[in-house]
């Protein structure tokens, strides 16, 4: 190892078939919040909820900070927990109501890039249960919490503090995921394990698990979504994947993609697995493009490594160019899974400008310019 680095895990895990029935182990549960979507409310894992939960609510769509600030002030000074139980937005809401519960003001007042104070990182307790393998939420110290209108924005309260201590990822949950949510959000895990991999912030320890999460996904992400292997052994696999992307972008950070697909949220009501599998085969293009003709070097390496192991696993042919190989792939999924274009959400070549002046790059081995940006958007549509 040449790199030095830090690197911040996550919370306490249970994984595995049935974990669910273990939450009352975790911590000392009494007078908690839950969150949670309306399936979580016909589950029978839900009934193991009586004797815990002081106020309930329901979330439905991403949080935007009217509505933390509204179940805050129901809460604070209530509850001793927060149960949150679904997708990443669910896991979102719960990580900024634990943290406004003890904060004073509005959520909005801590946003990164929005606000004028810092988070200090004091939180309640959040137990954290995914529902839907994407994000990875339940394993990052960040809660994105958005605005949608023209002057809309999806903003990050954040602090090493807010990383989840308890974690619960029982297959279970997952598995009634349908079909479109499923593939969506996988295909958001997926992008946050490659931009993480090819990351100009990425270690050896990131990489180790980036390339078990992406080697999982090209093994068993698509057939898992056709229902060919849907079962819970594939999705726990898929599940775990989900939380390995949490992690590495935790650590690692994100790149172009979600450079774009984050202003592009605030601004449209576009499902963020949506805006980044759309997304993705063109800002990787152009990545491997300008990697192989300006700097050929790690970042290239990388996606030429992944490349070949796809040629090997699906017994393509081989090429001259086998990075090439995971932009072949990504198109497939995006054809096969019946993944809309941007222009299915109301997005115009007339909205590029607006999009691109919003993004960045983060932390993509190569740099684009705003309107190298808005082309990318435009052949996305």
């Amino acid at each position: 190892m040449e790199k030095s680095f830090n690197f911040i895990g996550s919370g306490k895990l249970l994984f595995g078939r049935g974990k669910f029935s273990e939450i009352s182990t975790l911590t000392e549960l009494s007078n908690c919040l839950l969150l949670c979507g309306h399936s979580f409310l016909k589950t029978h894992q839900y009934k193991i909820m009586d004797n815990l939960v002081k106020f309930q609510f329901i979330i439905s769509g991403e949080p935007d900070p009217e509505s933390v600030d509204r179940i805050t002030s129901e809460v604070k000074n209530k509850i001793t927990a927060v149960i949150a139980i679904g997708g990443g937005s669910v896991l979102d809401a719960g990580k900024a109501v634990a943290a406004m519960c003890c904060a004073e003001g509005s959520v909005e007042d801590y946003l990164e890039g929005v606000g004028t104070l810092v988070a200090t990182g004091k939180t309640l307790p959040v137990i954290a249960v995914p529902t839907t393998a994407g994000t990875g939420s339940e394993a990052t110290k960040n809660a994105v919490i958005c605005r949608r209108g023209k002057s809309g924005y999806k903003k990050s309260l954040r602090h090493d503090n807010y990383i989840p201590p308890f974690i619960i990822m029982d297959p279970e949950l997952y598995i009634n995921c349908p079909p479109p949510i499923m593939s969506s959000c996988g295909m958001d895990a997926f992008c946050q394990l490659l931009e993480s991999y090819i990351s100009t912030k990425a270690t050896d320890f990131t990489d180790l698990l980036a390339w078990n999460g992406l080697t999982i996904f090209i093994e068993y992400f698509l057939n898992l979504c056709k229902g060919i292997s849907k079962n819970t052994e594939t999705m726990g696999k898929i599940a775990f994947a989900a939380y390995l992307s949490g992690i590495t972008l935790a650590n690692a950070g994100l790149g172009t993609v979600h450079g774009i697909a984050g202003p592009m949220g605030g601004f449209f009501d576009i499902p963020h697995g949506t805006a980044c599998g759309t997304l993705l085969p063109e800002v990787l293009k152009k990545t491997i493009d300008r990697l192989y003709s300006e700097n050929p070097g790690e970042h290239l390496n990388k996606l030429n490594k992944l490349g070949t192991y796809i040629i090997n696993h699906h017994k393509t042919k081989a090429q001259k160019k086998p990075a090439y190989a995971v932009y072949d792939l990504i198109n497939k999924w995006l054809v096969e899974l019946e993944i809309p274009g941007l222009s299915q959400f109301g997005i115009t070549e007339s909205d590029g400008e607006k999009i691109a002046l919003a993004s960045g790059n983060k932390n993509n081995p190569i740099q684009f310019s705003t309107e190298e940006i808005r082309e990318i958007i435009n052949r996305s549509l």
